[in-house]
């Protein structure tokens, strides 16, 4: 009985302790100032199955968390799903330089149809890549689609995945 009642009282000082502990730890977090300068806050398409030669949006919503305007580059980078070597797999990417207005989001839309260059709309402006490269399909299947974001100076901040099917 004895041993049970040590047993149960350094269990229930143990747990006492690591939940004032989890107190601090959140007030800390709490009242600490995290930097989120720049985010992707949204990555979609359209559909998750389309056809060589049918056209295909990506919306993009990019987010500008600073006092002052930013310029960003997206990168759409496609792969056959799998296949993260640039060797094989490599279906292209395509890249456009954006500019965000301080405490501010853009919406981005990328329309591909998988025979073409992809082109980017922003405010209803149509803007060809500022940098790409495209090969051809062989094969329907399964694609990984990257959006990453960087800075201006070309540092990684983000990056959203989807896979998309290409059917015959």
């Amino acid at each position: 009985m004895f041993r049970k009642l040590i047993f149960y009282t350094r269990t229930l000082l143990s747990d006492a302790i690591k939940v004032i502990k989890g107190f601090f730890s959140l007030a800390g977090h709490t009242f600490s100032k995290e930097s989120i300068p720049l985010s992707l806050s949204l990555f979609l398409s359209n559909t998750f199955k389309t056809k060589v030669g049918e056209p295909c949006s990506y919306k993009l919503e990019v987010v500008n968390h600073c006092s002052t305007p930013q310029w960003v580059r997206i990168l759409i980078n496609i792969y056959r799903h799998g296949s993260w070597n640039k060797g094989y797999g490599h279906f292209g990417y395509f890249e456009k330089r954006v500019f965000l207005q301080a405490f501010n989001s853009q919406r981005v839309d990328v329309i591909h149809n998988w025979e073409e260059l992809a082109v980017f709309l922003i405010d209803n402006v149509t803007f060809e890549p500022d940098n790409s490269w495209r090969g051809h399909i062989a094969a329907e299947g399964k694609f990984t689609i990257d959006a990453v974001l960087y800075d201006d100076k070309g540092g990684f901040i983000e990056q959203l995945i989807l896979i998309q099917e290409i059917i015959p």
